[in-house]
């Protein structure tokens, strides 16, 4: 199939997201390539997210909107991917944005030699002027790269995202790839892990196409924080499937920092998580082995490190350095 042929499927689950929704859904629509198709998933809101999409929908033929009851964000990707009917499947949150070329740049991207197309992404804390430079897609640079580097590098970058990634639908749908419905964090992680297992050539582009808009307020101040603790159901499954000694290295790391992570989150909210701690092995001989291993960098140990015996501090410092910068953009748009 000539690639200018290939229709795009873009996933959006949506959870009253009546804020963000038609910011992002507007940088679709303004895509110079046409043959794609929007399939907006609602998760149960209760804010007027239904009325905005319904709009979207009327007089678009390309537009979808699938209304389910409150089942969490892997049921609702799920339920896209069942209802694609493109070539290709490309996962976007509710509240971000893409570059106006990022579609151009895809299908002058993957060929058919590529199983997935991976490129970069950026943090915003507001939605303006994002998109000032401007690309020639025919001149970005590109490298082939092997499912073990793949599976590396997502690792160790942390950047095992969804939404910096496109798919092929008809793999996806052949080989029953779809989210683990019990994992509400790092289930594209997973789902990027079980992906590589059935492909060879992953193309990684230089090139900026998303915007991943950074709340100062989200998760930190949400009392639902315990789902934090379903990273260690993720990362146990990843060890359960993993065999590569150097990856599996990568994985504990991971597996440690982000329980790290959960276990400062909910003692600075003052979450009770008594039953929890038992599970957040931060004193075991895994952490200790994890610290002296050659095969992480010294910057990751010390960082781990930082965390295993003052999470709260970093914790605080990561959310402070946040804070700081949504400032510093406000000011600066003042002057």
């Amino acid at each position: 199939m000539k690639n200018n042929m290939k229709k795009i499927s873009v996933i959006i689950p949506i959870y009253n997201a009546s804020n963000s929704i038609k910011k992002c859904i507007e940088s679709i629509k303004i895509q110079k390539y046409k043959n794609y198709e929007i399939i907006l998933v609602d998760d149960g809101s209760n804010d007027n997210s239904e009325e905005i999409c319904l709009k979207y929908q009327e007089g678009n033929n390309n537009i979808k909107y699938i209304y389910q009851k409150n089942m969490g964000v892997s049921e609702a990707r799920n339920n896209g991917i069942l209802n694609a009917s493109g070539d290709l499947i490309y996962f976007i949150d509710s509240d971000d944005i893409i570059s106006p070329n990022l579609f151009d740049t895809i299908i002058n991207n993957f060929t058919d030699d590529v199983d997935c197309l991976w490129f970069n992404y950026k943090k915003i804390y507001n939605y303006d002027n994002q998109w000032n430079d401007e690309y020639d897609v025919g001149k970005i640079r590109s490298t082939i790269i092997n499912t073990s580097e793949f599976e590396k590098r997502i690792l160790v970058e942390d950047d095992g995202f969804l939404w910096n990634k496109v798919y092929k639908l008809k793999l996806i749908k052949d080989k029953e790839i779809f989210f683990n419905k019990d994992i509400s964090i790092c289930e594209d992680l997973l789902f990027n892990m079980e992906y590589s297992k059935y492909i060879n050539n992953i193309k990684k582009c230089e090139y900026i196409g998303y915007a991943y808009f950074q709340s100062t307020s989200s998760s930190f101040n949400k009392k639902n924080n315990l789902k934090w603790f379903s990273i260690l159901e993720a990362y146990q499954i990843l060890e359960s499937i993993c065999i590569k000694t150097d990856i599996r290295n990568f994985i504990e790391y991971n597996a440690l920092y982000y329980q790290c992570e959960g276990y400062a989150r909910n003692k600075y909210n003052t979450i009770k998580f008594s039953k929890n701690i038992a599970r957040v092995r931060i004193y075991d001989k895994k952490s200790i082995k994890i610290l002296f291993s050659k095969n992480i960098s010294i910057k990751k140990r010390m960082k781990l490190a930082l965390f295993i015996f003052f999470p709260n501090l970093v914790f605080r410092i990561k959310q402070w350095n946040i804070k700081n910068k949504k400032i510093r953009i406000t000011i600066d748009r003042k002057e």
